[in-house]
C-alpha cells in the first residue's frame, strides 16, 4: 500500500473510531524545532546524505471527538554530502503542510493512536555555479501505542513516509530525488506543565531519522 493510501486510510479509520464533535479538546498550539537526516536516492543513482534543520509553529483545532487537525509551518535550513552543486552550500527556506491525529483509548492509561500528513519543504542558496534549489513533498502516516500515568506520556510505534522532490541548479540541470526506504519506527516521552502546557521529545528512524523538541499549550 502506498503512504498516500495509508493517509488516507488512516484518516478515516479515526474519524471512524470516535463519534462527532462534542467532547472535542481546545485549541493546540505547539512551537517545534527538530533535526532530521536522510539519505536521498538521486534519479542518477547516486545516494545524498541530506539533513534539515526546522523551527516552526503547529495550529490543531479538533474535527471529531479524540480527532484533531493541523496546520503546520516554519523555516528550514538544508546541507548535503555528495553533492557537488550543494557540497559546503546552505541552502535555506520554509515548509508548510496538513496534518490529522487522533487516538482511541483503551482503558488504564493506555490508547491507540495514529497521524498522518502532507508537507511541502523548499530551501535554495546562492551558489557560485549557479543558484540551486531543494523542494520536495513528504507524505507520511504513524501508529502506535501511548501510556499516560498523571503528567508523562509514553509512546512508540510505526512509520511510513514517501519523499518525492527535485534538486535544481538554474540554467544547468534538474535532478529528481526520492527515498530508498519507506519504513521507519518514533518514540515519544511527554511532560504536562502548568496552563495546559506540555514538553515533548521525540525520536524517529527510517527515511528521515533525527530528533525534536516541542512546546505545546492549549488554549
Amino acid at each position: 500500500m502506498s503512504p498516500a493510501r495509508v493517509l488516507c486510510v488512516t484518516a478515516a479509520a479515526l474519524a471512524a473510531a470516535v463519534p462527532a464533535a462534542g467532547a472535542a479538546q481546545p485549541l493546540d498550539f505547539r512551537a517545534v524545532v527538530s533535526r532530521e537526516t536522510a539519505d536521498l536516492a538521486y534519479d542518477d543513482g547516486r545516494t545524498i546524505e541530506t539533513r534539515e534543520t526546522r523551527a516552526g509553529a503547529e495550529l490543531w483545532e479538533p474535527l471529531a471527538e479524540n480527532v484533531e487537525g493541523g496546520v503546520v509551518l516554519g523555516f528550514n535550513w538544508v546541507s548535503q554530502d555528495g553533492d557537488p552543486a550543494t557540497e559546503g552550500e546552505e541552502p535555506d527556506g520554509g515548509y508548510g503542510g496538513l496534518r490529522v491525529r487522533g487516538d482511541v483509548p483503551l482503558g488504564g492509561g493506555l490508547a491507540v493512536e495514529g497521524a498522518a500528513g502532507w508537507q511541502y519543504h523548499r530551501a535554495s542558496a546562492d551558489a557560485s555555479g549557479g543558484d540551486v534549489t531543494l523542494s520536495w513533498y513528504t507524505t507520511d502516516a504513524r501508529a502506535g501505542l501511548a501510556f499516560t500515568q498523571g503528567a508523562v506520556t509514553l509512546a512508540g510505534g510505526a512509520t511510513v513516509s514517501h519523499v518525492d522532490g527535485e534538486r535544481r541548479v538554474d540554467g544547468r540541470e534538474t535532478v529528481d530525488f526520492d527515498n530508498d526506504d519507506s519504513l521507519g519506527g518514533y518514540l515519544r516521552a511527554s511532560f504536562a506543565t502548568a496552563g495546559r502546557g506540555r514538553i515533548e521529545l521525540s525520536a524517529a528512524s527510517g527515511p528521515w531519522a533525527g530528533v525534536s523538541i516541542t512546546f505545546a499549550r492549549r488554549f
